[in-house]
């Protein structure tokens, strides 16, 4: 079966394998065979759906790092207090077995006439232990925070 082509000059028909109108000599114009544009079947009962959350994977990370940081500070600032308090308290005599204990220690070592700096040693360690401890707590739960931003940020937007 031979395909027939119309001339856009005079309306007449040809065959689609000539070039020319064999009825007024116009140029034959050929158009290709429309193709069916694809469509998706209609959807029945088609309902809107909830907006999507992102997931909550590191829900622990963001409570462990408000319980770190919350610790971290009481650790800092407590423990730097505290052995300030401990110093004052052995300087006025009110800890006088803490104090008995380090004099015998001394006395051990050999170090009689230090006692008065072993206290501030005291001190200034135990100044240095909360402080380092302290902000190891708060060095984690920064750390927390970062690794929970870093997830956040990575999951596809929608």
């Amino acid at each position: 079966m031979q395909q027939v082509v119309s001339c856009a000059n005079c309306g007449a028909q040809n065959a689609s394998s000539q070039q020319f109108c064999a009825h007024c000599g116009a140029r034959l114009v050929k158009v290709a065979p429309q193709q069916p544009v694809w469509q998706a079947p209609p959807q029945a009962g088609v309902t809107e759906s909830l907006p999507k959350t992102p997931p909550q994977r590191f829900q622990l990370l963001g409570i462990a790092a408000s319980v770190f940081r919350i610790i971290g500070w009481v650790v800092l600032v407590g423990g730097s207090l505290c052995s300030i308090g401990i110093f004052m308290l052995m300087s006025q005599g009110a800890l006088a077995e803490l104090l008995e204990l380090i004099n015998r220690l001394m006395e051990i070592l050999g170090l009689g006439a230090v006692i008065s700096l072993a206290k501030i040693t005291l001190m200034l360690a135990g100044i240095i232990a909360s402080l380092l401890s302290g902000l190891g707590m708060l060095a984690f739960a920064e750390l927390c925070d970062a690794i929970k931003q870093v997830e956040t940020r990575s999951q596809p937007q929608e």
